[in-house]
């Protein structure tokens, strides 16, 4: 069952917390080392948000726990590039927000341009788009869902029963 009138936002911090080098651990294959991003969630939890992302060392930003991000400006939605999983959810944002005519960048996005975002959003497998209100506390537009990240957001729920985009499980094994 899909549950259309849900409505979820976040408040997040950009934490302290550096996102390991992609040098390191390939950002694009999932893998179980979370310990910076568990320390980020900890970080925002004590400053009050509901989770974090986390930066690069140039203080990027570049993705949350288990969540891609996005911003908007008035060149269109950009998302980082370098250093983050590249999600289904992520891709599947990109393709509908190209579907709109909605220009997307993939490139770094510096933490005071994240804030200063006229719109932002997070998209994750569990959540689909899901609406970013507050960055280290200041209201993104106002406080409120933006017009764009609405637009997406209901697009990609109402894609879940098109059968070119979705494929129905009847029977799990």
């Amino acid at each position: 069952m899909i549950q259309k009138n849900l409505i979820l936002v976040i408040d997040l911090a950009i934490s302290k917390i550096k996102r390991i080098s992609p040098e390191s651990v390939d950002p694009r294959v999932k893998n179980y080392h979370w310990l910076d991003l568990v320390n980020g969630m900890f970080e925002a939890y004590d400053r009050g948000h509901y989770t974090a992302v986390l930066v690069d060392e140039e203080n990027n930003v570049l993705e949350g726990p288990g969540f891609n991000i996005f911003s908007l400006d008035e060149n269109g939605l950009k998302t980082p590039k370098i250093g983050v999983l590249e999600g289904i959810t992520r891709q599947t944002a990109i393709r509908l927000a190209s579907e709109l005519d909605i220009p997307v960048q993939e490139k770094l996005i510096g933490s005071e341009e994240f804030i200063n975002s006229d719109e932002a959003f997070a998209t994750s497998t569990a959540g689909g788009i899901i609406p970013i209100t507050k960055i280290n506390g200041k209201k993104i537009n106002n406080g409120k869902i933006g017009k764009v990240t609405s637009l997406l957001k209901n697009l990609y729920w109402e894609k879940h029963t098109d059968p070119q985009w979705s494929q129905s499980v009847d029977e799990l094994i």
